[in-house]
């Protein structure tokens, strides 16, 4: 079992973003949007927004990944991160997961919040190796 798939942005949070290195990566345009590229790796040993649930117990994720931000909104549209090492006296080698986000709209009052849509995560373990993705299709019209 595991926690913060859908709350990767956390890293950029100001109780986690002490606990990361942040690099410039540059800019990439994505249906006509101007995009920054930010990757990210977590210091170990600091707080991290994501942990493995094995046995009762929790095991913070050392992160790394790369997140794409609207230069002009502010907004993460997507963050592909994993484990940098493997954690073997669990049993995980590795985890590899691509969030994206997607703009909703709720009605009471009507406001709107990127909401992760599609998730991919991959997973490796000693005994087994899968692959989970969720589709939540998040629509514009949310209630």
């Amino acid at each position: 079992m595991s926690n913060g798939f859908s709350t990767l942005f956390l890293v950029f949070h100001p109780y986690y973003a002490a606990g990361f290195k942040f690099t410039d990566d540059g800019e990439d345009t994505l249906n006509g949007r101007k995009l920054a590229k930010v990757s990210f790796q977590h210091i170990p040993g600091t707080r991290t927004p994501a942990a493995l649930a094995v046995g009762g117990r929790e095991f913070p994720l050392d992160l790394a990944g790369t997140a794409w931000i609207d230069i002009e909104t502010g907004t993460i549209t997507r963050i592909v991160a994993g484990i940098g090492t493997a954690m073997e006296d669990v049993g995980l080698r590795t985890m590899q997961s691509d969030i994206s986000y997607t703009p909703v709209t709720f009605h009471s009052p009507p406001d709107t919040y990127w909401l992760p849509s599609v998730a991919t995560i991959e997973v490796e373990t000693r005994i087994n190796t899968g692959a989970i993705r969720t589709d939540s299709r998040t629509t514009r019209d949310s209630r």
